[in-house]
């Protein structure tokens, strides 16, 4: 027979849908697959009409076209109908309908037999030489052939005789250890510890290595805030010189940062009690910047004022009427007419006026009795009964009186009444709002800390918050080993990812490549195996 693979169905049976001639080579079955959806799987021996002792024939199926449920028979050539077992040797014919079956026949263990020849001999003494090499040299370095036992210690004696383990490092010079009679010691340098196991040695960082999970406070390290996220800053953290506490004794800079209470300290130096000093030659007054506007008004036929956004203009009106002390020259347009010559040279008034009820009319003085003479003017308005209440329209508050340490605000009805609050607790401000100006205090947030005090105000982050010192332990933070400044050592095994380390269940053998690092379990298990048991001590130095 041959040495392949025959298949076998169990209690698969049907029947021919055609005739099969004696020397034909197709045959169309009733069914290919059985009740339990198995179906035939060529190459395969069916024996067809299997209860007649005068025509029942063994033959070989080469192929199966499930779609059509043909069967194609042959073997590439060989025998492939009347095999041994048949009724005949040849001439054997079916009709349609006749009975075919899979039945365990000798062409499988025939075929069997055939492979394990391929193998070793049928008496089982030798095995096939063409499949296994005896080379004590391993010449061939064959991918597909096997090795026989004297080979693999031939050659293994020859490689591990008086050989040697050399070693280099990233400094220091090359070393050999003689895997015979020498011990290589793995000896940990800074901040590593090594421990000798049970055909191992462990690596592990002392007490002196910060991890991403102790407690240890970090210094000289340098973060780049912008590859990684820093959050919870606080004012300590700030480089000495960056924040500015006292604005009123420094240049303006880009290069630090004010404090609050810098900023109100500044801020309140320049607003607070700012007066704007008017004269007008002779006359000072002050306009309060912080409650009073100044008003710049004319006098109707004398001056006129206009304002157009931050600009003043001042002028004569079209008609003006005036008293005039001293020599006017020029001509003066009027209904009457034009006047040309010295005021001084006019003895009397064309009509006389009545000032304060005295008539006047230029020729003498006049007499105003409460003015220059004792006695009541005849005035409107309520100058002689004046009280200690000034109206906001005339300048004042329009209070009597005002609180102890108290600013003025106007009120929320909407008038231009005014009225006082008091700021007399520590850290009260003056704060703005939808129903006017009202004392409020600073309300503390998340991690953050107020402190009020006469005239200040201290705003500080809450203890507990990471600073350059503190000794809190990180959490998701990336650390880019390759970036400027940045370092990175005493790497544990541990530190590594899982697909980098290669252990000694996982083997060296199943992992030749340049991207993993074996254990030292790994490493001697593999020693051990391919060295025939030979022992190697080892002893490495890291710094």
């Amino acid at each position: 027979m041959t040495a392949q693979e025959t298949k076998l169905l169990n209690a698969f049976e049907t029947t021919l849908s055609t005739t099969l001639g004696a020397s034909g080579t197709t045959v169309t079955l009733t069914a290919v697959t059985d009740s339990a959806s198995n179906t035939i799987d060529a190459p395969c021996y069916l024996v067809i009409e299997p209860d007649s002792a005068t025509n029942r024939e063994y033959v070989l199926v080469s192929s199966v076209n499930i779609g059509t449920k043909t069967l194609t028979l042959g073997d590439g050539g060989a025998s492939y109908r009347h095999l041994k077992g048949s009724a005949a040797t040849s001439g054997l014919s079916h009709a349609s309908g006749s009975t075919i079956r899979y039945v365990p026949m000798a062409q499988h263990i025939e075929d069997i037999n055939d492979r394990v020849d391929t193998v070793i001999n049928e008496a089982g003494t030798a095995l096939n030489t063409t499949l296994f090499l005896d080379e004590d040299d391993m010449s061939s370095n064959s991918a597909t052939k096997g090795v026989t036992q004297q080979s693999v210690k031939a050659y293994v004696d020859t490689q591990l005789t008086a050989e040697d383990l050399d070693i280099s490092a990233d400094s220091g010079s090359n070393i050999a250890i003689d895997l015979d009679s020498e011990v290589l010691d793995l000896e940990g340098g800074t901040g590593i510890d090594t421990t000798t196991g049970t055909n191992k040695v462990t690596f592990a960082i002392d007490s002196t290595v910060a991890t991403l999970s102790g407690s240890q406070a970090l210094t000289n390290k340098t973060i780049d805030v912008d590859s990684n996220t820093v959050s919870n800053i606080e004012v300590d953290n700030l480089k000495s010189g960056v924040l500015d506490t006292d604005l009123s004794s420094t240049a303006g800079t880009d290069t630090t940062i004010p404090s609050a209470k810098a900023v109100k300290t500044y801020v309140d130096a320049q607003t607070t009690a700012q007066d704007l000093d008017i004269t007008d030659g002779s006359t000072t007054s002050a306009v309060d910047l912080d409650s009073q506007t100044m008003t710049i008004e004319g006098t109707s036929n004398e001056v006129s004022v206009g304002l157009s956004g931050q600009t003043f203009t001042i002028g004569l009106p079209s008609s003006i009427t005036v008293n005039v002390t001293g020599n006017v020259t020029g001509n003066v347009s009027g209904s009457s007419g034009s006047t040309t010559g010295n005021a001084a040279t006019a003895t009397a008034l064309e009509t006389a006026r009545t000032i304060g009820g005295v008539s006047f009319d230029g020729t003498g003085n006049i007499d105003l009795p409460g003015v220059n003479s004792a006695g009541n003017q005849n005035t409107s308005g309520t100058a002689a009964g004046l009280s200690a209440t000034l109206a906001v329209a005339s300048g004042g508050t329009g209070a009597t009186s005002m609180t102890d340490k108290a600013v003025v605000i106007t009120q929320d009805s909407g008038t231009d009444t005014l009225s006082s609050v008091a700021m007399d607790g520590n850290g009260e401000l003056l704060i703005g709002g939808t129903s006017g100006p009202a004392v409020a205090t600073l309300t503390a947030g998340s991690n953050i800390t107020i402190t009020n005090s006469d005239g200040g105000i201290e705003i500080a982050a809450a203890a507990g918050d990471v600073t350059a010192s503190s000794t809190t332990t990180f959490t998701n933070k990336t650390i880019d080993a390759d970036g400027t400044g940045n370092s990175i050592s005493n790497i544990d095994i541990g530190n590594m990812t899982s697909a980098v380390v290669v252990t000694e269940s996982e083997g060296i053998a199943s992992n030749d490549n340049d991207t993993t690092l074996p254990t030292s379990a790994a490493v001697k298990d593999y020693v051990d195996t391919n060295a025939g048991g030979v022992s190697l001590g080892l002893v490495l130095a890291l710094s």
